[in-house]
């Protein structure tokens, strides 16, 4: 039996469009970097690639870098930008360790309230001229929606510059760089239907990003390294069809969440919503089931077929209790006792029925009944 996947802000299928265009280059195998004509030919596919995103998320063409995703495009763009500024770095204790692991002795963390927003009003006075503020758009545990626009506003006047990892935005949400007044901007292909290893950041144009690695200066000097092309390629065309396709999407998601919500509250589980009722990304659903183990849950599902996670999978080794939770008020007992269901394009209801029975019956053996 197939089995059902709730776990879609880990990671998400390969849309068919993006299996066609990785095929379609691993047959158009030649190096962008080469002189002759159907190399050429894969330096202009990969420029249209570069339009077809740019577009997508309301950039221009010269403001899109290819990296291998978010993780490395938040180094770049964060450990850049210390290289060119002696500003501080300022972040919120909610955002992914990529960018928290950033953060040294100097650095200004930001505390978020109980539904995981930052508050904007922090940021007045606290900023210098040269300080680097990183703020994650939509958060990758509890889908905490950011108000990206109004925070860089803030940021923008105390002329610092601002970054934000839009990773679980991209694709799933409208997203457009110009009209929030960011500096830079970071995601994962694999989070929108594109392979893994393959991602983009985006840099506003006249700010200038030392390189980190050295090499045959592709990608404007920013990022040596013969250019993925299959990654590439991939990802600009399972991003023009989430773009396309997303209002359709949301919609879809929306009806679903509702209706697990509702299966959820009707239900006799103790359990409580570890997120905000709005400026919330739908396709998250964050729930602590009390006095229970959440790994153990996940366990038990995944041994009936069920896929959804404890926390962030980009944590799996680490057996602290998700930073995220506990920055939004829960003890250790309660994010221990966590799980995140993330819905996707492809759920359903009968996906639903189906966790929702699991659910039952786990909490039925436990009862001893």
């Amino acid at each position: 039996m197939k089995p059902i996947y709730l776990d879609y802000a880990a990671t998400t299928p390969i849309v068919q469009c993006a299996k066609e265009a990785v095929k379609k280059y691993m047959a158009v195998f030649y190096n962008p970097s080469a002189a002759y004509s159907g190399a050429v030919e894969v330096r202009s596919d990969i420029e249209n690639a570069r339009s077809i995103i740019a577009k997508c998320i309301g950039a221009d063409p010269e403001e899109i870098f290819f990296t291998s995703g978010a993780t490395e495009g938040n180094n770049i763009a964060i450990q850049g930008l210390r290289r060119v500024t002696n500003g501080r770095f300022v972040t919120s204790e909610i955002e992914h360790h990529s960018v928290l692991n950033l953060a040294d002795n100097d650095s200004y963390i930001l505390h978020v309230d109980s539904n995981g927003f930052v508050r904007p009003n922090d940021l007045y006075g606290a900023l210098d001229k040269g300080d680097i503020v990183s703020i994650m758009m939509v958060n990758n545990e509890i889908g905490t929606i950011q108000n990206i626009k109004e925070i860089s506003r803030i940021v923008k006047k105390s002329r610092a510059f601002m970054h934000t990892d839009m990773t679980q935005a991209v694709g799933h949400i409208p997203v457009n760089c110009h009209d929030l007044g960011i500096d830079i901007a970071t995601a994962s292909g694999h989070k929108f239907g594109a392979p893994k290893g393959i991602g983009f950041i985006y840099i506003r144009k006249g700010l200038h990003i030392p390189a980190l690695v050295q090499g045959g200066g592709q990608e404007r000097g920013l990022r040596s390294g013969t250019e993925n092309v299959c990654g590439i390629m991939a990802m600009a065309a399972a991003l023009k069809y989430a773009t396309d396709n997303i209002d359709k999407n949301l919609n879809h998601i929306s009806e679903i969440n509702n209706y697990l919500c509702t299966q959820l509250d009707n239900s006799e589980f103790n359990f409580a919503y570890n997120y905000a009722n709005t400026n919330h990304y739908v396709g998250n659903c964050n729930v602590c089931f009390m006095n229970q183990r959440g790994e153990e849950i996940v366990e038990f599902l995944s041994a009936n077929g069920i896929y959804v996670s404890s926390g962030s999978a980009c944590n799996t080794n680490d057996d602290e209790p998700s930073h995220v939770l506990m920055a939004i008020g829960l003890t250790t007992e309660q994010a221990e006792a966590s799980i995140r269901i993330s819905i996707g394009n492809d759920t359903t209801t009968e996906d639903i029925d189906k966790l929702i029975e699991t659910l039952k019956t786990y909490f039925s053996l436990r009862r001893g009944d």
